[in-house]
């Protein structure tokens, strides 16, 4: 099997600091790991929650055994890293991150995942979006009390019903089989609020390279206004 992958974080047009962190490296000889975390804006310790997320994922090693409860238990470790921070230094006592991880082996996708930030998956051009947004508006939806197109510009987006740095926090975890010129993709909501499902998926559908597909969504964030940071992860089976 092989696998292209690239990722790329950009601070955005309004933000003074860079939340968003990315992982996307080789495991070992048949395992790859793909995450990111975006840590919440407007609290303290944003960055601080979000390093140390991606410092529990970037240290995982797989084991023998149930592989979707493995990358499930990367979250609530990172769940217990945060709140530990966070009781160590009283400044960043309400710091939080979501989290998305992906971890790849034998042409199947095991993840996990925690707020808003969004796994996509492309298949013979379908684009699916395979995480669900645990916000009020994400909630609204799955409910089916409002369609995707009100999900995606109503006020509740900013509202978060998990993250991490939570107690008691029940991520969201699944698997799928893989085929070759499948495609995936991790964001943060600095992409996908911004720019349109009809937007990602005409970009992916592209059968670019993943250098140009990677570098079009970031400029189309930024396009329509960039008031976010942004973190993407792109990952391609040939």
């Amino acid at each position: 099997m092989r696998v292209n992958f690239i990722s790329l974080t950009d601070i955005g047009l309004k933000k003074k600091t860079n939340e968003d962190r990315v992982c996307a490296k080789q495991v070992n000889e048949d395992t790859w790991l793909f995450a990111i975390a975006d840590g919440l804006g407007g609290q303290p310790g944003g960055a601080v929650a979000a390093d140390a997320a991606m410092a529990v994922m970037e240290n995982f090693q797989p084991q023998a055994g149930d592989l979707e409860q493995q990358v499930t238990d990367i979250l609530l470790k990172a769940n217990e890293e945060i709140i530990k921070k966070g009781e160590l230094q009283p400044n960043f006592c309400c710091m939080g991150s979501t989290a998305d991880v992906v971890l790849l082996r034998d042409y199947k996708v095991y993840w996990a995942h925690i707020g808003d930030s969004r796994l996509y998956h492309l298949r013979k051009n379908q684009l699916k979006q395979v995480t669900s947004d645990q916000n009020l508006a994400g909630e609204l939806f799955e409910e089916g009390q409002i369609s995707e197109e009100e999900r995606d510009v109503h006020p509740g987006l900013g509202f978060l019903t998990q993250s991490l740095g939570e107690d008691d926090i029940e991520p969201d975890s699944g698997s799928f089989q893989l085929y070759p010129r499948d495609l995936f993709m991790l964001c943060s909501d600095g992409l996908h609020d911004l720019i349109s499902r009809k937007t990602i998926e005409y970009v992916l559908r592209g059968n670019l390279d993943l250098e140009i597909m990677i570098e079009v969504l970031k400029r189309e964030a930024l396009a329509a206004g960039g008031d976010d940071n942004i973190g993407l992860v792109l990952s391609r089976i040939d």
